[in-house]
């Protein structure tokens, strides 16, 4: 199903707290995501496992985030926010932050269908636009681009009030913009990694 043709193109996804959005779209950790292999889960993936022997869960909300570990024969820790259609229960959009050893911290963005993968897409913190981002695959579930975050992104994204992903259609060019809050990352980042690198008391 195109992005088109279950919400209008000049429609804004967004955290900022107006009636008419909020009556649309809001924040949920209902759903597992659909996986490429160390980039993407969704909020509830680690509950979903939760039942599984010798498995250890740990969730924790952060503002607009949710820090998620699994621990079993190793540790897998990841900070994550979603944008929900309310009336239909379905994601739209997600945001996925995770530790990878050796990489460092890497962003993971989401996106609906309908976007013109050849275009990339534009990520802005406040007025600040980051390196145009390429899209690495699509899953069922959405298209992913992994986004990795050096010390400047990392920064941006504590001091930052929102995360905007600007794409185009792929049918008519036309922009779509989807914008997260940043409410609470500062808070997340620190706890994903001291989770991460085994230094926090669970």
């Amino acid at each position: 199903m195109f992005f088109h043709s279950f919400f209008p193109l000049n429609f804004v996804f967004s955290h900022r707290k107006t009636p008419s959005l909020w009556s649309g779209v809001r924040r949920s950790c209902r759903k597992p995501a659909l996986v490429a292999t160390g980039l993407l889960a969704a909020c509830g993936h680690a509950s979903a496992q939760s039942d599984q022997p010798d498995q250890k869960t740990l969730t924790e909300r952060f503002k607009a985030w949710t820090v998620t570990c699994v621990e079993a024969e190793t540790r897998t820790c990841r900070m994550t926010q979603e944008l929900v259609q309310q009336k239909t229960g379905q994601r739209l959009s997600a945001l996925l932050v995770e530790e990878r050893t050796g990489e460092g911290p890497i962003l993971t963005v989401l996106t609906p269908f309908g976007l013109a993968l050849s275009q990339g897409l534009t990520l802005a913190v406040d007025d600040a636009e980051m390196p145009k981002a390429q899209f690495l695959t699509c899953l069922p579930s959405g298209c992913v681009v992994p986004v990795p975050l050096d010390d400047a992104a990392l920064e941006m994204l504590r001091t930052g009030n929102r995360l905007t992903a600007i794409g185009v259609t792929a049918t008519n060019d036309k922009p779509v913009r989807i914008e997260f809050s940043l409410q609470g990352s500062a808070a997340a980042l620190a706890r994903l990694k001291d989770l991460s690198t085994g230094n926090a008391t669970d």
